[in-house]
């Protein structure tokens, strides 16, 4: 289903990561897993094609805002949908997460159910077969 969609997920080493990496794969997702600021740029620059990020809007070894602003600024980069993953709650995250580029957000900890659906509709934008129905 999800075949022509890469996804790079920008995230330190948590439970909640382990839990996101392997629904991912069951629902037939192709993803990267970045575990440092070189690793994510390198990820997202080789990439072609549609394109979502995936980043963890308080990782410790990066500033999510700067990187989202990074990505808009280079016009090369083409279908890239960034999705910061941010705390429940945490007050202005939403706007700056925004402000930066974001085209959507999830709220961490991980609800699958959410993210499955976000992913559908980002295939949506970017131009690709939403593959059916979200939840079968």
């Amino acid at each position: 289903m999800a075949g022509e969609l890469f996804i790079v997920i920008v995230e330190g080493p948590c439970f909640g990561r382990n839990v996101l990496c392997r629904a991912l794969a069951s629902w037939g997702y192709a993803y990267f897993l970045a575990e440092d600021e070189a690793a994510a740029w390198s990820a997202v620059t080789a990439v072609r094609g549609p394109t979502v990020v995936l980043a963890d809007w308080q990782v410790d070894f990066m500033e999510c805002e700067k990187f989202f602003l990074r990505i808009r600024r280079q016009q090369d980069l083409g279908q890239i949908h960034l999705m910061g993953a941010i705390p429940r709650g945490a007050p202005g995250a939403i706007r700056q997460c925004v402000r930066a580029g974001a085209d959507d957000v999830v709220s961490v900890p991980y609800d699958l159910d959410e993210v499955r659906l976000r992913l559908h509709t980002a295939r949506k934008l970017l131009g690709l077969s939403p593959g059916g129905a979200v939840f079968s």
